[in-house]
């Protein structure tokens, strides 16, 4: 399909474009501007409210897109949803992964276009969240922002496998350039290691740690306040994440 102004277009001019699609409902003009962005998008994203058939919206983009094999995931509240949107709306076959790890395992070997699954989002944004407010509010008692930094070391095994782009979509790491990220991996024992090998680096260690101040989080209003406001993807404050509100 070729690429369009799909912005401007009405909503007959898109029923144009898309009319040997395979629709089994007449979709509305909002899923169809869904669709156009898509067709041009190799990889996107649609933030629909609820209501607005946004579960349609998706299966149609996987047809327009031509996947061989879908993944799900979603809370267990959508379920309903998505089942009665795949079976009376599509042809594709679909299979719930539920149960313990083995058992989703062995569901995964039945030949189906769709696996539908869940994940607990809030434990995710709720972990996010506390990560991103916990050190934005280190900083700023400090009187320094994330800008003022020239590196962020990550460290620990979990790090290694962070999508630093994708982290900073989800509000996880701040906006910044991706070169001030650091990974270190096992930071921990890393240092412990070269305490050991050197006095040198062992008064230095001493040294840091005699300058380290404890701000209790769990008491501190100003922390819940940064928590809720990072409980949105990426934050209620777009203007913290300026290369993501460019995207949006």
């Amino acid at each position: 399909m070729k690429t369009f102004d799909y912005k401007k277009l009405t909503k007959e001019e898109l029923d144009d474009i898309f009319r040997d699609f395979p629709f089994k409902l007449s979709p509305m003009r909002h899923q169809l501007i869904s669709l156009s962005f898509a067709s041009v998008h190799g990889r996107c994203g649609f933030l629909h409210g609820v209501g607005t058939g946004k579960t349609l919206a998706a299966l149609w983009t996987t047809q327009l897109w031509e996947n061989k094999k879908i993944l799900v995931v979603c809370p267990s509240s959508a379920f309903s949803a998505w089942e009665r949107d795949i079976s009376k709306y599509t042809d594709y076959s679909h299979e719930f992964l539920l149960g313990s790890g083995r058992h989703r395992r062995s569901l995964l070997k039945k030949k189906r276009d769709i696996y539908i699954t869940e994940t607990d989002i809030k434990n995710i944004l709720r972990t996010k969240a506390a990560i991103y407010a916990a050190c934005y509010l280190l900083l700023q008692s400090l009187g320094y922002s994330f800008d003022d930094l020239e590196n962020i070391f990550i460290a620990g095994g979990f790090g290694n496998y962070l999508d630093t782009k994708k982290s900073i979509m989800l509000g996880l790491l701040p906006d910044v350039p991706l070169e001030k990220f650091k990974f270190i991996g096992n930071g921990s024992l890393a240092g412990a290691y070269l305490t050991l090998i050197s006095e040198e680096n062992k008064a230095e260690a001493e040294a840091i740690f005699e300058k380290l101040t404890y701000i209790e989080l769990s008491v501190s209003n100003k922390f819940y306040n940064e928590f809720v406001s990072a409980l949105f993807l990426p934050h209620t404050n777009l203007a913290l994440f300026p290369s993501v509100k460019e995207i949006l």
